[in-house]
């Protein structure tokens, strides 16, 4: 069943499973609206784009000198800093400050605007 729901995608998918997941999507019979216009969308008319968005933290490794490894009250300082300050988050929580993903429904007129400026209002 498809939805305009978030789905969860924590873990990398295959092939075989985006492929799944395009079956699925055409034989759905659950309504799907366009996220920018609101329009009802048909699936198998080719009259919208389903759309991917992932967003990674900073996958590049910390960069720490020589000397912040010899300072090791202070790495062991800022390790328990963080550590206190993540105390009273969710796992989702933590999660989404590393990596997030969204799957989003676009009709063609809102595709062609959206994908020439993503970050426009």
């Amino acid at each position: 069943m498809v939805s305009n729901e978030r789905p969860n995608r924590f873990e990398k998918e295959d092939d075989a499973t985006q492929n799944d997941e395009a079956v699925e999507l055409s034989s759905s019979d659950a309504p799907l609206f366009c996220l920018r216009c609101g329009k009802h969308l048909t699936p198998g008319s080719g009259d919208f784009y389903l759309v991917r968005i992932e967003g990674i933290a900073d996958p590049w490794p910390p960069s720490i000198s020589a000397e912040d490894l010899a300072d090791v009250e202070h790495l062991a300082s800022e390790m328990q800093r963080l550590i206190e300050q993540s105390a009273n988050l969710s796992e989702q929580e933590l999660m989404d400050q590393v990596y997030r993903a969204e799957t989003i429904f676009l009709c063609t007129p809102c595709f062609r605007t959206w994908i020439e400026r993503p970050a426009a209002e």
